[in-house]
């Protein structure tokens, strides 16, 4: 038994996790030569005959082993539950299909526990999707954006205390973007209102990005230069893309040497126009609310006054607002890329 012991935790060391899989796939076959019902009594055996650190080091490479094994890497941080309780709901189904499906139901209804309560210090995104969980990240998206927003600085007290904020992932995003280092300003800091503004935007932005989310997939859908998704109604997506332009100016850009070209010589023509998107920093959700609002071009833009702006948009304070005014200035004046913050 100590022998297959030491080959899983040599295994895990090297990465060799193809091996594991395999030995896993094989315990319903010969559950002789891969007892992995009995790993866990096997390593209590262990306790005490060897050092702490090298008994918690084997632990942990089983560990390891169990859930990078099943496709949980970014589970195993995530989740405090014991790699033993998963093995034996595992080894408990009829075959290794069941048994996986049944260990990974269990963890993916832990981890959206944990996710409800708020719990997500070591949930990567990233790591969820290529492990086949990706149907709980808007939960954790949610989750991040509720932490965010009880984290909003207040100006209750002589101190602005930055702690919350550093507690939540966009709010650590937040204070870098923002290059503040401390744990905390005095409430007369000249950068407490622009910290607040930004809070403001960043989590508006949040909020309705959000809720676009929520919309039918279109991250493969054709957009336009602005963004705006191409409307083809009941047309396959292997259909040929027509340039809009007038009917005597419209060509085939179905290649993509031509589609090129057409983006390379209408990106001058959007700016000119005096599209919002030319300005740095003008997302689409930016865009629409300044759109609503009647400010339909960066020469509206460089029209208005700072605190007519910062008035009718909302989470754009005036800081934000003479950013905008100088950088569509800037494009009137033949300046290039506006810098919008």
């Amino acid at each position: 038994m100590n022998r297959f012991v030491d080959k899983i935790v040599n295994m895990s060391k090297r990465g060799d996790f193809s091996y594991i899989r395999e030995s896993m796939e094989a315990y319903w076959k010969n559950k002789d030569d891969h007892p992995w019902d009995r790993i866990y009594k096997a390593l209590a055996q262990e306790m005490g005959e060897q050092e702490d650190e090298s008994f918690s080091e084997r632990v942990m490479l089983v560990r390891e082993a169990v859930f990078c094994s099943l496709d949980m890497t970014s589970l195993s941080l995530a989740l405090d539950v014991g790699a033993n309780e998963i093995l034996s709901i595992m080894t408990n189904e009829t075959e290794w299909k069941d048994g996986r499906r049944e260990a990974r139901s269990h963890c993916a209804s832990l981890l959206k526990k944990r996710i409800e309560a708020g719990k997500i210090e070591y949930i990567v995104e990233v790591g969820l999707e290529k492990d086949d969980f990706e149907y709980l990240i808007p939960e954790v998206r949610e989750a991040r954006i509720a932490k965010f927003k009880k984290a909003k600085p207040t100006l209750d007290s002589d101190n602005v205390d930055l702690a919350p904020l550093r507690k939540s992932r966009y709010g650590r995003q937040l204070l870098r973007s923002l290059n503040i280092v401390e744990s905390s300003l005095d409430a007369d800091d000249e950068r407490v209102e622009r910290l607040v503004e930004t809070y403001e935007h960043q989590l508006l932005e949040l909020e309705l990005s959000d809720t676009i989310d929520i919309l039918p997939d279109n991250r493969t859908q054709q957009v336009t230069l602005n963004g705006v998704p191409v409307d083809t109604g009941n047309e396959r997506p292997s259909k040929r893309i027509k340039k809009s332009q007038s009917p005597e100016a419209d060509q085939d850009i179905s290649s993509q040497e031509e589609l090129t070209g057409y983006v390379a010589e209408n990106l001058r023509e959007i700016e000119y126009a005096g599209e919002l998107q030319a300005l740095d920093g003008i997302g689409p959700v930016m865009e629409s609310k300044l759109k609503q609002c009647g400010y339909d071009s960066f020469v509206t833009i460089a029209h208005a006054q700072v605190e007519e702006l910062a008035e009718k948009i909302h989470g754009v304070g005036p800081t934000r607002a003479q950013e905008l005014i100088e950088g569509a200035r800037r494009l009137l004046d033949g300046g290039g890329k506006g810098d919008g913050g």
